[in-house]
């Protein structure tokens, strides 16, 4: 339901997009590490984003997504971050949670890998940006 005191929420845009994969989609703060539970997740935290656009009608959000796959697993973490991005970008306008979009576009480049923890649990990055109806 759209709030009247705001555009997409985090939990409303994480909510989402784990309706899109089949694994665990977890909301994270920036600067925070990853939880160590459960090996393999994905990782959605709201970023400070270019604002609004179209005289105020719609918020740009930019939020990153890390994905990390299982122990020993050095490719899963890979492909776990390019099956969203393949659900990111082919999702046509999605209405998220009663809120219209026009649509999902990258920051940068595809997915990038990023680290591996002392798990040998492997982190592949990606940032984004959606551009959700706002309330002005």
């Amino acid at each position: 339901m759209r709030d009247p005191n705001g555009g997409l929420r985090p939990r409303q845009l994480v909510a989402w997009i784990g309706t899109q994969v089949p694994f665990p989609v977890v909301r994270a703060v920036q600067g925070a590490p990853l939880p160590e539970m459960p090996d393999v997740l994905a990782a959605v935290t709201i970023t400070s984003g270019p604002g609004l656009s179209l005289e105020g009608a719609y918020d740009r959000i930019a939020f990153q997504v890390r994905c990390r796959g299982d122990q020993n697993a050095p490719e899963e973490g890979d492909d776990m971050a390019h099956d969203i991005d393949a659900a990111l970008l082919t999702a046509d306008m999605p209405t998220i949670d009663g809120i219209p979009t026009l649509g999902f576009t990258r920051t940068g480049s595809g997915p990038t890998p990023l680290d591996t923890d002392d798990g040998e649990r492997e982190t592949t990055v990606c940032t984004y940006m959606v551009q959700a109806a706002s309330v002005l």
